[in-house]
């Protein structure tokens, strides 16, 4: 069976299953401009619903997975969050009701052509301070509405108004947490039995050192953008009286290292960035190919 053949098979099951609902599927363009094909479920009682992307569907079934399970799985998921999230499209529409909980995310300019096309953005660098208003009321930042260059116009505000409500929003709905590489492999090892040596698990080109931190959000999910929260980064150079490294790992975490005098160089660790980006990190999680520098002294990340 062919991809468009089983996007036609699943829509028309779904027609079926759920003959009192509105079934689409229509491509969207995700972060780092990977396009998707999205099975939308809507009723008219329920104006906001999950988003089922069929890709990995297909990949399932290509390598042999049953379409009667793919169908139960898609099943389950629709009705799992069926009118789990509130969308009052009357609320969103009055910015004073909606601004406690806009925030941002980072990512990488250069990867996002055709996402940013109508996306309201900021640049920093070379990244993307992209915004989101977020549905629920737990935090986890996935349920979320991208806001777009339309909403500023519905709302009347200026880009710079929702970048001061996001930055101010952010580190108070999403807090960073700052910790060593020791125990964050501590924690993925924690119901594991296996010993290590976290000098092994290192790259052999950067000196193990047990001051490489790891910076993310409480969630740890799109928390590269902690580097833009203030005092973050100057707190810990200052603690450690150095200036830093940032190596961007992906969107929802980077790693940051003290500069030593005897030790990889920029350019080195860019290329340590660039092999983990091949062999690593999923493309929709890319956020940048190089390294970065923070300077203690102008409190400035430098590219």
């Amino acid at each position: 069976m062919e991809y468009q053949e089983f996007i036609c098979h699943i829509k028309d099951v779904m027609k079926s299953t759920y003959d009192d609902k509105e079934i689409n599927v229509r491509k969207v363009i995700k972060s780092n401009d990977i396009e998707l094909d999205a099975l939308i479920i809507v009723s008219k009682e329920q104006p906001v619903s999950p988003t089922v992307y069929l890709n990995d569907y297909y990949k399932d079934f290509k390598l042999g997975r049953s379409m009667e399970d793919i169908v139960q799985e898609i099943c389950y998921v629709y009705e799992n969050h069926y009118g789990k999230l509130e969308f009052d499209i009357d609320k969103f529409s009055n910015f004073d009701l909606v601004k406690d909980r806009i925030v941002y995310r980072l990512v990488g300019r250069k990867f996002n052509d055709k996402f940013l096309k109508d996306v309201t953005y900021v640049k920093y660098l070379d990244f993307a301070i992209i915004f989101y208003y977020m549905l629920d009321d737990t935090n986890s930042g996935n349920a979320i509405a991208v806001i777009h260059n339309s909403h500023l116009k519905m709302w009347g505000i200026t880009k710079k108004e929702l970048y001061t409500v996001a930055m101010a929003n952010t580190p108070v709905l999403l807090p960073y947490k700052l910790s060593t590489m020791d125990q964050v492999i501590n924690e993925m090892l924690a119901d594991s039995k296996v010993s290590w040596r976290p000098e092994e698990l290192c790259d052999s080109d950067i000196p193990y050192n047990s001051k490489m931190y790891v910076l993310t959000n409480q969630q740890k999910f799109y928390g590269a953008g902690c580097i833009l929260y203030e005092n973050v980064l100057s707190r810990l150079a200052q603690k450690l009286d150095k200036d830093l490294y940032i190596l961007p790992s992906s969107v929802h975490e980077v790693i940051i290292i003290p500069v030593e005098e005897e030790q990889s160089s920029k350019d080195e660790l860019t290329k340590l960035v660039c092999e983990v980006n091949k062999t690593e990190v999923v493309r929709g999680e890319i956020l940048s190919d190089h390294a970065y520098y923070y300077s203690r002294k102008i409190d400035l990340i430098l590219t």
